[in-house]
């Protein structure tokens, strides 16, 4: 074959991230205050739209008969028949013009993108402080107490991480005493990641990351911690602590390797108001599903501009111009605005069809589940399913919850299946128990056994684990026997 240059044409199906999409993507994630505030936005905005006030019905889990369209293909289907005569004129416009007047002059932006691909083209927004806390406290513990006192620990943080409200403040708050929202801090918060989160002053923050190092409790760099204003006079500090003037200088080098301002590792989000947008409760053993609105208005078109528009011949070219691009507008407002509707639903019937243990008995009765399980089960990507539970709330029989709390953290294992957190802390705790007292088990040999029994943990986990569970280190178990 002789070496050259040739040209090939070839088909291919790709979907354009326009601005759109994207917007999509964002309302899908909006906590329902937020929803609110942008849906009336768009109605001072859009002459087209108007305010409709409609009552919301539950939506019953029941299995769809084979053959039949599903209520929410038919409501979206039947959603712009109305509109069908003032549609029919518009299409007997000059749309090259028109499409010139759109304001970023991409007529793709108007086609729409298959249902799987609607919200998950764009890359997955990364969850802030308080959403990652949560997940790492979520495979922590399935202890309703612990969670309930966690979730007002972690709302308390600031966007560096650090604790700003005054434990017993909360303490009252929950009716609880202060020792055990000290003990929840201590064992709970201030082991997750990134190190240093959950801190009151900087000592502390810098204290937790030395421990997470495993330097020792001997090392006089936690002497220097109480002395955090001498760092920038190492002299004045080994006098203060009497200390070797070299040990002072590994000291400082040691601090400042530490980072002051844990929590701005991840992105924060300032806490907003919990106001639950699913209402969750069994009816004859049956999930029922109701999305609460709040204030957000319902959306119709405005019959006085569909009339304009059915007759374009009475307007000017630059009103037909406006009025297309303000029509345009709102019919993809509506229809966004029920495909997250529905999106919401479809996800909300799967999550709760699986934890229905839950809504019977409590937290305690939670099962290990995947945002990939579910994704699977709704037929969308699992980035869909991370926007739908982002910034939403749930009101169940045993309380109002974050979405994410009925997604149960899980470890893999070697066959390719997956356990719950809470079974590896069984095991952890049988380990122990059976250890030989005289030489007891070390974190990398409890990762070992584990790993013979097909689970997949880091060394890391394990340490986390123990702590939580009050369990010593290998030294102290020796020392002890």
């Amino acid at each position: 074959m002789k070496p050259g240059i040739s040209q090939r044409t070839t088909i291919q199906q790709q979907l354009t991230m326009t601005p759109q999409l994207a917007e999509a993507i964002t309302i899908l994630a909006m906590p329902v205050t937020e929803l609110a505030t942008w849906v009336r936005t768009q109605l001072e905005q859009n002459p087209v739209l108007e305010e409709e006030e409609t009552d919301i019905v539950p939506v019953k889990p029941e299995a769809q008969p084979e053959g039949e369209e599903s209520s929410g293909a038919a409501q979206e289907r039947d959603l712009y028949e109305e509109d069908r005569r003032a549609l029919e004129e518009l299409e007997k416009w000059d749309w090259t013009e028109y499409f010139d007047s759109v304001s970023d002059g991409d007529e793709s932006q108007l086609a729409e993108p298959a249902e799987e691909e609607y919200y998950s083209e764009i890359a997955q927004k990364p969850p802030n402080l308080a959403e990652t806390l949560w997940e790492q406290l979520n495979e922590c513990t399935s202890d309703p107490d612990v969670l309930a006192i966690g979730f007002e620990l972690i709302g308390a943080l600031d966007e560096a991480g650090y604790l700003t409200e005054e434990v017993p403040n909360i303490a009252r708050r929950l009716k609880k005493t202060s020792a055990v929202l000290e003990k929840v801090l201590e064992d709970y918060i201030q082991t997750l990641e990134p190190a240093g989160v959950g801190a009151r002053d900087l000592a502390e923050c810098l204290r937790i990351q030395l421990r997470e190092k495993a330097i020792p409790a001997q090392n006089p760099v936690y002497a220097m911690l109480d002395h955090l204003a001498l760092i920038p006079h190492p002299e004045r500090m080994a006098k203060a602590l009497k200390l070797e003037p070299d040990a002072v200088k590994d000291g400082i080098a040691l601090i400042q390797s530490l980072n002051p301002k844990p929590g701005l590792a991840l992105g924060f989000t300032p806490n907003q108001d919990v106001i639950p947008e699913i209402e969750v409760h069994l009816a004859e053993g049956k999930p029922i599903i109701t999305l609460e609105q709040w204030n957000v208005p319902t959306l119709k078109i405005s019959p006085k501009y569909r009339a304009m528009l059915e007759h374009p011949e009475n307007l000017s070219d630059d009103a037909k111009r406006y009025l297309g691009r303000m029509y345009g507008r709102a019919l993809w407002i509506i229809r966004a605005m029920e495909r997250r509707r529905r999106t919401i639903q479809d996800v909300s019937k799967v999550v709760f069809n699986k934890q229905k243990g839950f809504l019977e008995k409590g937290p305690g009765a939670l099962k290990p589940l995947t945002m990939q399980e579910v994704a699977d089960l709704v037929g969308v990507n699992v980035s869909t399913v991370s926007r739908v539970v982002a910034n939403k709330y749930v009101e169940t029989p045993q309380g109002i919850f974050p979405f994410r709390h009925f997604f149960r953290g899980s470890l893999p294992t070697t066959r390719g299946g997956s356990v719950s957190s809470e079974v590896v802390q069984e095991q952890l705790r049988q380990m122990i128990a059976e250890e030989d007292p005289t030489h007891p088990l070390s974190d990398d040999a409890i990762v070992k056994k584990l790993m013979e029994q097909g689970i997949k943990v880091a060394r890391r986990t394990i340490t986390k684990y123990r702590n939580q569970m009050g369990i010593a280190d290998t030294a102290i178990r020796r020392r002890k026997s």
